[in-house]
């Protein structure tokens, strides 16, 4: 031998094969070392295992499983085995021929198997070539189970009832869900497989109760059920809203608010910008089927809904209220809040200050302060002094096509490009992280979303702001900003409104730009002193042309010599193109109707708003 070792081949060597002995240099010769036992020397390497899993995802092959058990094949009788779930860092050891992946996802390579044998050789490892999703947890419904209650002979149309449930694997709270109906009298409903919504088959005319069953079922699927009753019958026709304490002013602004608490049912919210030495309260009504009046002071307690407290003194929360569709993807409807008095800084004094408050289950209290400091929502600053932002707001449905509700807050006392009270309106988009404060200036900067400036001085654009819908049919939805002030053609405070097409960009719009017919349209006002734009607002669709409609109040607009001031409403009806409509050509029942005012100086048009389909047709 060579130095001090050398090699056996491959093979089986039983006792005394192997003997070993040393001679010195005087010819002298050690006595003979052999082995006592056999000694086996095996290097050929293991085959590599594989290992496979349940597929129970919705689409063949998606590697989205419910099921995280991984089975191990092709493993040696005599052999160990490990699995590393970390790319190959750690690996432990198997038992059997599985193991069991917790909830998560596994990219490529992430899970690694390898078997040993009795001679220490170590297979290849096998390893996922794609990613392998592991998801066991149910959907869970927002609410355990409801009584819906539908009138007797609504239209088949009418959503009876809208299931929702958490999404845990983020995205909006339908996202990845498919929902079906199940039960004795499941043939009775439809139910849209992708959204939830309930509806009956045919007009319900005697009044009775069904009893369903509804399933959702996420993309691994996993199934969660919520049984329902739903109760045909005669229903009042609503409730009065009355204030808390004296000088309140509650009512000043009122709005629907979508379904806030998940119940099924659609909400309210009622401000009071005076309560509080001006610092403004807002109350959030829950839905409900009987025709009880509700005390704001009970509202305010925590039962039927929340009150929502504003922050300092003479900040005017409330001045304007809002629905605000659901701007943190979480299932439920959220509010916009706005103080157009607030201060956001030092610097700022007045600059305004508008909330957005996620939708709650429950009664408990909501101070403006908590939402500030970034807990329950997040509020929205004002970019400069006096600017008064906040003034109107409104949910804005989705302008940019991300599937988040977008937001739109007026500031119609401040001037851009150095014209005086021209006005802006901020578009601010929907967003998930409810910690950071929005700066308007990082807005008008185009980050978040985009700035609106008003097309001439004295305008006042931004008051009022409004959602409309799709009115040009591209998929993205729309604005409308009121300019009361505006005088188109050289007539005096006629007033201006601009349709402005959504977008999904953050370059800044121009309303001289939308004027000219690029990126939306406008409407002029009819008549001199009319203040066409001091209201406006969606209309749903009208015509049923599949374009949403809007409507645009004229309260100053006089509709004949007996009637100055009596006020006219404007149904414009939806169009894909930027030309201008100009007020006088609907009258004329081209492009709309004009709704004209009862009697002098009822000023009608001074609030209008979309109403949903109100008699079923």
């Amino acid at each position: 031998g060579t130095g001090s070792s050398f090699i056996l081949n491959e093979g089986t060597y039983v006792e005394n094969t192997i003997q070993i002995k040393q001679t010195d240099v005087a010819g002298n010769t050690s006595s003979v070392f052999k082995n006592i036992s056999t000694i086996v020397v095996d290097t050929t390497p293991l085959a590599t295992p594989t290992f496979t899993f349940v597929d129970t995802g919705s689409l063949d092959n998606d590697r989205i499983t419910n099921n995280g058990t991984i089975t191990v094949n092709g493993l040696a009788s005599d052999a160990t085995w490990q699995y590393s779930i970390d790319g190959g860092t750690n690996f432990t050891s198997g038992t059997g021929s599985s193991f069991m992946l917790s909830d998560g996802n596994y990219t490529e390579n992430a899970i690694q198997i390898r078997q040993t044998d009795v001679a220490g050789n170590i297979s290849s490892a096998s390893v996922n070539t794609s990613t392998i999703v592991v998801d066991t947890t149910d959907p869970l419904f927002f609410s355990t189970g409801n009584t819906v209650n539908v009138r007797i002979n609504s239209a088949v149309t009418t959503t009876i009832y809208d299931a929702r449930v958490v999404n845990h694997t983020g995205g909006n709270a339908d996202e990845g869900i498919t929902y079906s109906i199940k039960g004795a009298n499941a043939s009775k409903f439809s139910i849209t497989t992708d959204t939830g919504i309930v509806t009956y088959k045919t007009m319900q005319t005697v009044a009775h109760n069904d009893a369903i069953t509804i399933v959702a079922t996420d993309v691994a699927g996993n199934e969660s059920e919520q049984s329902i009753v739903v109760s045909v019958k005669t229903l009042l026709q609503g409730f009065a809203v009355n204030g808390e304490s004296a000088g309140d002013y509650s009512g000043f602004s009122v709005s629907s608010a979508g379904d806030v608490n998940g119940d099924g049912l659609d909400d309210l919210i009622v401000s009071a910008q005076y309560a509080e030495n001006k610092a403004g309260k807002s109350y959030v009504v829950f839905g409900k089927v009987d025709g009880v009046a509700v005390d704001l002071s009970t509202i305010a307690s925590g039962t039927g809904g929340f009150v929502i407290n504003g922050e300092n003194a003479n900040d005017w929360s409330g001045t304007s209220v809002s629905s605000a569709g659901d701007v943190n993807g979480d299932g439920l409807d959220d509010l916009i809040v706005g103080a157009y008095k607030a201060t956001p800084s030092e610097t700022k004094s007045k600059a305004g200050k508008s909330y957005v408050v996620f939708g709650k289950v429950d009664g408990v209290a909501v101070d403006l302060s908590t939402i500030a400091s970034g807990t329950g929502g997040f509020v929205i600053n004002g970019e400069n002094t006096d600017d008064w932002s906040g003034s109107s707001v409104s949910s804005a449905g989705d302008v940019n096509g991300d599937g988040l509700d977008d937001l739109i807050v007026g500031a119609h006392n401040t001037s851009p490009m150095g014209k005086s009270l021209a006005g802006k309106s901020y578009v601010v988009f929907g967003k998930k992280d409810n910690t950071t404060a929005i700066n308007l200036s990082t807005i008008a900067s185009g980050t978040g979303g985009f700035v609106i400036n008003g097309e001439s001085a004295n305008d006042y654009s931004g008051y009022p702001v409004s959602s409309v819908g799709d009115v040009n049919g591209d998929g993205l939805d729309d604005l409308i900003i009121g300019a009361f002030r505006a005088d188109p053609d050289g007539r005096d405070q006629a007033g201006k409104s601009y349709v402005v097409f959504g977008k999904a960009d953050g370059a800044a719009v121009d309303l001289s730009t939308i004027a000219s017919g690029t990126g939306g349209f406008v409407i002029n006002g009819e008549s001199v002193l009319d203040e066409s734009g001091f209201s406006v607002s969606s209309a749903g669709d009208v015509n049923g042309d599949g374009l949403d409609d809007l409507i645009v109040g004229a309260c100053k607009a006089t509709p004949s010599e007996t009637k100055s001031k009596a006020g006219k409403s404007y149904v414009v009806f939806g169009k894909a193109d930027g030309a201008a409509v100009d007020l006088s050509t609907i009258v004329s029942g081209t492009g709309g109707f004009v709704i004209n005012g009862e009697s002098a100086w009822d000023e009608s048009g001074f609030s209008v708003s979309s109403a949903g389909d109100v008699n079923g047709d």
